[in-house]
């Protein structure tokens, strides 16, 4: 729940809505990615977006809230809710995501995703070296089966273009 002081007023806002606006954000963008099909092929992003904005609103409405300072629902709704602050994990993994998502076609697919594992089990306090190169090694090797092998999904090579 995130407390802001506007006056004599306290806003509360559930930390649910960055979801929502987070899906707002790619159900926009994929709107604006489709503008050039035509108007049939373009009938299901227009649906989709409609949707989720009607389903953004009622979630604002439903987890925004404006309480005067003295009201005691405030502090009811205030008590026992966990403290949602950034950390460093979160900070590393949203650099992390970043730094994945800007090297995936210069890395290729599957180093990237071998990096982003490493990484992350990392971040995440996984300190036994056999496990940090066993898991993200079968995990890129069983990607590299369902999507290159069996699915005939190219992926982007990036450095791994040579083999």
């Amino acid at each position: 729940m995130f407390k802001f002081k506007l006056n004599k007023k306290y806003l509360l806002i559930s930390k649910e809505i960055l979801v929502v606006l987070l899906m707002d954000i790619f159900a926009a963008a994929y709107y604006i990615s489709s503008r050039s099909l035509s108007g049939a092929s373009r009938m299901f992003p227009s649906f989709l977006l409609l949707g989720i904005l009607l389903f953004s609103i009622l979630c604002c409405i439903q987890g925004v809230h404006v309480y005067r300072e003295d009201d005691e629902q405030m502090e009811e709704m205030c008590k026992g809710a966990p403290d949602f602050g950034i950390s460093r994990k979160l900070i590393l993994f949203t650099a992390m995501v970043l730094i994945t998502l800007l090297l995936f076609n210069i890395a290729g697919a599957l180093v990237c995703c071998w990096w982003f594992l490493i990484s992350a089990m990392w971040i995440l306090d996984v300190r036994d070296i056999r496990v940090l190169i066993i898991i993200p090694l079968f995990e890129v090797i069983f990607i590299y089966f369902v999507f290159v092998v069996w699915l005939a999904v190219p992926l982007p090579e990036g450095l791994l273009a040579f083999l």
